[in-house]
């Protein structure tokens, strides 16, 4: 649960730095480079949130499935 929070965590970060990164090279590389590597920056972006999103409800999933067992059986708690 919490390695899904800090993926989540890592998809605006890794956005806002790729896109500080491509800011300082746009010259160089030219207009195409630079919006080819924009919509990579934003799909890694969005993967990284997404599966970090996947990976926090699994986690509070399971959490709450052992919860349930807990809870269910006799002297659980």
């Amino acid at each position: 649960m919490f390695c899904g929070m800090a993926f989540m965590a890592a998809g605006p970060v890794f956005w806002y730095l790729a896109g500080m990164a491509l800011d300082v090279r746009a010259i160089s590389l030219g207009p195409d480079k630079v919006d080819v590597l924009e919509w990579v920056s934003i799909a890694v972006s969005l993967l990284l949130s997404l599966c970090g999103a996947a990976l926090g409800l699994a986690g509070w999933g399971l959490a709450s499935w052992h919860a349930w067992r807990a809870v269910r059986q006799p002297g659980g708690l």
